[in-house]
């Protein structure tokens, strides 16, 4: 059945899994199997085989770096778009001067701004689930500081991002008096992919925004070494 109904492993994967839960809450809150319950469930155990076909565009970026000279000219073309793009562009160049995923960017909030460091909080951390239960420190550098004074121009410019909470509004939704403030950024917002298209025009050479990220952890790792 999932083999039919789904093409993809991530589909076929998620299918098992709902279904197993579905028999699992039969089973223990409904007590659809009679008084002795159910002796197998029949989703378990079961493996859905996975092809070596990839079919994601940007896998070919998980093993891609940029060099030096490539980084420091993706960050001035995000300097140069943030006018057109303000907060999109500061919410993807983070991501080139700290250990921050993209998708956890998107989550900070103003008061995760601490006075000598970011706080990356457990609970926007991407890899809670494998074990990690507690917050992280950013130590500010010169570029982190930069990026926060230039994040604090951008709030200047919209006076109306002082009643949102986040630190990467999302402006492009009109502004409602009886809400909150703005709504946080998302990674997958027509607007990011907006943002790093006009980058993509201004370079001669490819990349993705997590190639920034990517390129952040080798050079530190490097400089460990």
């Amino acid at each position: 059945y999932v083999l039919k109904t789904e093409k993809s492993w991530g589909q076929r994967d998620n299918l098992r899994k709902a279904l197993q839960y579905l028999f699992n809450y039969a089973d223990t809150h409904l007590k659809a199997f009679g008084s002795k319950g159910l002796l197998i469930n029949p989703t378990n155990k079961i493996r859905i085989p996975k092809t070596d076909e990839i079919k994601y565009k940007g896998s070919k970026y998980n093993d891609f770096g940029f060099s030096k000279d490539q980084r420091l000219e993706v960050e001035r073309s995000l300097n140069k778009v943030s006018a057109t793009y303000p907060f999109a562009s500061e919410s993807i160049l983070i991501t080139g001067i700290s250990r921050i995923r993209h998708t956890e960017a998107c989550k900070l909030k103003k008061e995760d701004i601490k006075e000598d460091h970011i706080l990356l909080r457990k609970e926007i951390q991407k890899d809670r689930s494998k074990g990690r239960k507690k917050d992280i420190q950013i130590w500010f550098t010169p570029e982190i500081i930069s990026l926060l004074e230039k994040l604090h121009k951008q709030y200047e410019r919209y006076p109306t991002t002082k009643f949102s909470p986040w630190l990467f509004p999302n402006i492009q939704i009109p502004f409602v008096e009886d809400k909150p403030g703005h709504p946080r950024l998302d990674p997958e917002d027509y607007i990011m992919r907006k943002t790093w298209n006009a980058v993509k025009k201004d370079l001669k050479f490819e990349g993705a925004i997590k190639t920034l990220r990517k390129t952040f952890i080798t050079k530190r790792v490097e400089t460990f070494r």
